[in-house]
């Protein structure tokens, strides 16, 4: 498993005892995900689309994910969704 592949599987592990339920909440919007991005080619686009349909799909007011450059550490891409326009607080 990928080091992206177990983040991203800790950060939907269930806290609480409605574990099933998010799970199947999780695979239904991993699903619906899926199929929006098959339409997309480009990276950007893809990555866009995500963290807005992932801030959308968990109700979170905001969403970020971080694409780090393996080969500069000093090199990052952060996307960025809010709630409502404007700039986070």
């Amino acid at each position: 498993m990928s080091y992206t592949e177990q983040a991203v599987k800790a950060s939907v592990e269930p806290r609480d005892e409605g574990g099933a339920a998010h799970k199947i909440r999780i695979n239904k919007l991993t699903a619906a995900l899926v199929q929006k991005l098959s339409e997309i080619k480009d990276l950007k686009s893809i990555v866009e689309t995500t963290v807005s349909e992932m801030r959308q799909a968990l109700n979170a007011d905001c969403c970020q994910i971080l694409l780090a450059n393996p080969l500069d550490p000093n090199s990052a891409l952060i996307f960025e969704s809010y709630a409502s326009q404007g700039l986070p607080v």
